[in-house]
């Protein structure tokens, strides 16, 4: 990370901020990895660089499934829309 401009603290928690360069500022504070999720931990980091396969569980909707469902008789929004009249 700090070959792409990073800067990494080793604490607790590992964090990291963006350094400033030409194009962009930097960040003020740093973020640690934990609050980006379970990814984000060392240990899950490690295993990513050394190319060791993570189990994701199960796999991904395809980009044609609906991901989003709303109860039709209960939004008022939806009952307005064009689409809903049809």
């Amino acid at each position: 990370m700090e070959a792409q401009g990073y800067e990494v603290k080793q604490g607790k928690f590992i964090s990291f901020r963006a350094l400033a360069d030409g194009l962009r500022p930097g960040q003020e504070r740093f973020t640690r990895c934990k609050t980006l999720g379970e990814d984000y931990t060392e240990e899950r980091i490690t295993q990513r660089i050394k190319g060791i396969a993570i189990d994701r569980g199960p796999r991904r909707r395809s980009a044609g499934e609906i991901t989003l469902r709303i109860a039709l008789e209960d939004s008022i929004k939806a009952q307005q829309s064009a689409g809903y009249a049809r």
